[in-house]
């Protein structure tokens, strides 16, 4: 399975590899995230290299759905450490976003048949949510003052701060390090969140931070060198917060990475009596898929507690 149908050949027909050059240059220019843009890039080529980089115009929806079905059951992904397991349907699901973007602009700007119309999203299961809990933010934030010898660590004021904003406003990584000093009220709480590149992650909104977190950011800032309106709020770039936040967590015996304290605040949201039209405006969502999500969880948690503790039930009358 797999051989390419072959049609009649044209001089005039492009290479895949060659149309992947010019939807990578295109969605550049429209602004995409260059980590989006890679990622596509790179799921495109393994369907080139499968398909061994034929004339676009000869591809059919037969070739797309062949490559999703190798993807399933023949595909030896690389990773590090040698785990050769089969893709998950989400990363399934990755690919079939790829490959639709891909042919919606070849449709657009070669003029091509869009062969992917037909090809329905792979259904997949989003991975279960566990938020930190309390006790478990506690053993973070202990973990910021000191390092594993019992000395205090230079960074402990910023790490604090960090973590009581990601916790107290659900920003996405990219979104707490773009802020700068003058879109924050220490005062009123306020915090401006500019759009970035196409918005389509990043939106302009409005978030607040509570009375803690502007004491424990007001501490951090007083004590840096120089804070001018236009510098990045946070001094430390995504690589070195993604391991600060891994280090602390293996440091309290606790799985954590920004998105998990995002989801921590989306599920306390709701579950201290925040709707999910305002959740859905504070964390920048387009939808309300991804709420809808945290509300399942919410209301899980509340049928719990309440068989844990119905006074009939428990009383037994």
């Amino acid at each position: 399975m797999g051989a390419l149908e072959i049609l009649a050949e044209s001089e005039d027909f492009m290479l895949l590899n060659e149309a992947i050059g010019g939807f990578v240059i295109a969605k550049l220019a429209d602004g995409y995230s260059k980590t989006t843009i890679k990622m596509y890039e790179c799921r495109l080529n393994v369907l080139s290299d499968w398909l061994r980089n034929p004339e676009i115009e000869n591809i059919t929806t037969r070739n797309l759905r062949d490559f999703l079905y190798y993807l399933r059951t023949d595909f030896k992904p690389y990773r590090p450490g040698g785990d050769d397991s089969h893709l998950t349907e989400a990363t399934i699901h990755g690919y079939w976003k790829a490959i639709r973007a891909f042919w919606k602009w070849a449709a657009e700007d070669l003029d091509t048949e869009n062969v992917a119309l037909l090809i329905k999203a792979p259904r997949y299961k989003l991975k279960p949510i566990t938020p930190l809990s309390k006790s478990e933010v506690i053993l973070l934030l202990h973990a910021v003052e000191s390092d594993r010898k019992g000395r205090k660590r230079s960074t402990r004021l910023r790490d604090r701060a960090i973590i009581l904003f990601f916790l107290d406003t659900g920003l996405r990584l990219g979104e707490l390090l773009r802020l700068q000093v003058k879109e924050v009220d220490l005062h009123t709480g306020k915090v401006i969140v500019r759009p970035h590149q196409r918005g389509r992650k990043t939106s302009g909104r409005i978030v607040y931070i509570g009375n803690k977190t502007r004491k424990d950011l007001w501490k951090y800032l007083s004590f840096r060198d120089t804070t001018s309106d236009d510098e990045p709020i946070f001094d430390i770039t995504p690589g070195a917060l993604k391991h600060m936040l891994r280090r602390l967590g293996n440091k309290s015996g606790i799985k954590c990475h920004a998105h998990k304290i995002r989801h921590t605040f989306a599920i306390n949201f709701l579950r201290n009596g925040g709707n999910v039209f305002e959740l859905q405006r504070l964390l920048g969502h387009s939808s309300l898929d991804m709420v809808r999500h945290y509300l399942n969880i919410a209301e899980s948690d509340i049928e719990n507690a309440h068989r844990k503790a119905s006074p009939v039930d428990r009383w037994n009358i």
